[in-house]
């Protein structure tokens, strides 16, 4: 049986985007433990599409990757944002879209001992307006490419996040291989 809770979490540490607490329980046969659980600030990623179907990408310069990699536009929802609010903002500040038709995906459920909101957005029928990024936000290149090249990127490790990649080949796979693309 699923052990109980005994009062709140408790803090042991809390960062600007991760805090990590502590959670005792009791197992039905008294047994008690303490488990620690990781919250990271939720979270969008959006995979936007030109008219052509093909996927847009940013090439970014991130810190503890050793060379420039590819990501979708993706960021930390703020306090005063909505999801989807926080998904256009990303959207314009990475690549410089903004999408007219921005539809839910999926929302990511988290671990058991992870907690994380991770919201994927589909953006399309975009149109060209930009945003100032976020201070160290180093954006390359955008680039759109076709689902089948962006799921080879994402297998060949040109798209070195791999929980991105997964997604990215997810969605290849449900939606465009189960339909012959």
């Amino acid at each position: 049986m699923k052990p109980k809770p005994i009062g709140e979490p408790k803090t042991k540490y809390e960062g600007q985007i991760f805090s990590i607490k502590n959670q005792e329980v009791e197992y039905e046969d008294g047994n008690k433990a303490t488990y620690e659980l990781c919250y990271r600030s939720p979270s969008v990623n959006v995979f936007a599409f030109n008219e052509d179907g093909q996927l847009l990408l940013v090439k970014e310069d991130r810190f503890r990757y050793e060379e420039k990699t590819w990501f979708l536009p993706a960021g930390k929802i703020e306090d005063d944002e909505t999801p989807q609010e926080a998904a256009q903002k990303e959207l314009q500040e990475e690549a410089g879209y903004k999408a007219n038709n921005l539809e839910l995906y999926k929302k990511n459920a988290d671990s058991s001992y992870f907690i994380w909101d991770v919201y994927f957005y589909i953006a399309r029928n975009l149109e060209k307006s930009s945003l100032k990024g976020d201070k160290g936000e180093l954006v390359e290149d955008v680039q759109f490419f076709d689902m089948k090249t962006a799921a080879e990127m994402a297998i060949e490790g040109e798209i070195r996040n791999e929980f991105l990649a997964y997604y990215i080949i997810k969605y290849y796979f449900q939606e465009y291989k189960q339909n012959g693309v």
